[in-house]
């Protein structure tokens, strides 16, 4: 499996994903999906990212992620998550440390959220007293600038190499777009995905089956 040119997807659907943790709301995933698909407009074309079904779309997701895999492996410029950490605490730079910053703030939100007398539903939120909201919105922005931190350091790691480049392929296998009563698959080929000039679409496509495969 080839890289595509851009990295897509993962940024904007770790942002999607890191509203719904942070507002406790399966809100937003009950309006995103619908019958185990996500359905989306684009260029005034109706698209869908929809569950892999067949056991061979299964294992041709399976072969493209083996073989991604062994390619990364291979990479000696590609360090496995556990060898940059070690790597970044050479240069004083901590992950742990991170790690534990997000599991306090989390901790002090669930504390706060508890002194409501319950923790509180998405739907709910707003009848919060202001300062206890003002309190909880500030402890989720300071845990989102330390996600967002950690996620950059990590970024190259072998691991969120490899979920990027499968997120790819599972979004060319399950992307698919309405042709009168019926839906058909967009591309014939991960090549002709991969060398699509609609950028856009394919990023859209590739955030909204992270977000789909990890609901």
């Amino acid at each position: 499996m080839d890289e595509l040119k851009t990295d897509v997807g993962s940024a904007a659907a770790q942002k999607i994903l890191e509203s719904i943790k942070e507002t406790n709301s399966l809100d937003i995933l009950s309006e995103l999906i619908k019958d185990n698909t996500i359905p989306f407009e684009f260029n005034g074309i109706k698209y869908r990212i929809r569950l892999l079904e067949t056991l061979k779309e299964k294992e041709e997701l399976a072969d493209a992620r083996l073989k991604q895999y062994v390619k990364l492996m291979t990479n000696e410029s590609i360090y496995m998550e556990e060898d940059l950490i070690k790597l970044y605490e050479k240069k004083g730079i901590y992950i742990k440390d991170l790690d534990a910053e997000i599991n306090k703030l989390n901790e002090e939100e669930l504390m706060k959220m508890r002194k409501t007398g319950k923790i509180v539903a998405d739907k709910e939120f707003d009848s919060i007293k202001e300062e206890c909201k003002a309190e909880i919105l500030n402890l989720r922005e300071q845990k989102r600038v330390l996600i967002i931190r950690r996620s950059i350091l990590l970024e190259f790691s072998l691991e969120n190499q490899l979920t990027t480049q499968v997120a790819k392929y599972l979004a060319y296998l399950s992307l698919e777009k309405k042709d009168g009563e019926n839906w058909v698959k967009v591309f014939n080929s991960f090549e002709e995905f991969r060398t699509t000039k609609e950028g856009s679409l394919i990023e859209q496509a590739v955030a909204l089956s992270m977000i789909l495969q990890n609901a």
